[in-house]
C-alpha cells in the first residue's frame, strides 16, 4: 500500500486547487484537466451484477465513470471518488471505442479490473477525499449534487461535465 501521507498530499492539493467548490463535478473537472482527458459520469442499474461503479478508456482521450443510479448519494460520491482514485493513481482500466463504452460495461463489470492492492489504494484515497471534504464544508457538501433521483441526468447536463 503506498504511503498515506501521499495520498493526503494529492487530497490536498486537488481540494485546494477547488475551494471552496467541494463539488463533486468541480472535482471530477479538476481530475480531467489534470489528465487532459475528458470525464463524463454515467448512472447505470447495477444491482444485478454486484458491482458500484467502473471506470473505462476510450483512445479519444474520454474517460467514462459507471455508478449505481440506485444506492445513497453519499455512496455514489464514494463510488466516482474511488474511480477517480484509479486515474490519479495510474492505475489501467479497459480501453473500448469510444461508441461502444456502454454495450462493453455489463461484460467488463463482471471481471476484475485491478489488483487488490489497486483497490486497497483507490479506496483509501477515495475515502481520505470525503473525510478531507466532511472536515472542510460538512456532510452535505457529499450529498448536495449527486443522487438516486432521475433529476441526475439533469445535473450532469448542467455541470459541464459530460
Amino acid at each position: 500500500m503506498a504511503d498515506r501521507r501521499v495520498f493526503e498530499l494529492i487530497v490536498e492539493e486537488l481540494l485546494d486547487a477547488i475551494h471552496p467548490n467541494y463539488s463533486m463535478s468541480a472535482l471530477v473537472n479538476q481530475v480531467a484537466v489534470l489528465r487532459g482527458r475528458r470525464i463524463e459520469l454515467r448512472p447505470w442499474k447495477m444491482t444485478d451484477i454486484g458491482e458500484y461503479g467502473l471506470w473505462l478508456a476510450t483512445p479519444e482521450g474520454k474517460d467514462f465513470i459507471f455508478f449505481d443510479e440506485q444506492t445513497a448519494a453519499v455512496h455514489q460520491w464514494q463510488i466516482i471518488a474511488h474511480e477517480l482514485a484509479h486515474m490519479l493513481l495510474g492505475h489501467k482500466t479497459a480501453v473500448v471505442g469510444s461508441a461502444s463504452p456502454i454495450s462493453v460495461a455489463g461484460f467488463v463489470l463482471r471481471r476484475s479490473q485491478h489488483s487488490g492492492r489497486q483497490e486497497r489504494d483507490a479506496e483509501m484515497l477515495a475515502t481520505l477525499f470525503q473525510a478531507e471534504i466532511i472536515k472542510r464544508a460538512g456532510l452535505q457538501a457529499l450529498t448536495s449534487e449527486v443522487s438516486s433521483q432521475p433529476a441526475w441526468a439533469g445535473f450532469i447536463k448542467g455541470t459541464g461535465v459530460e
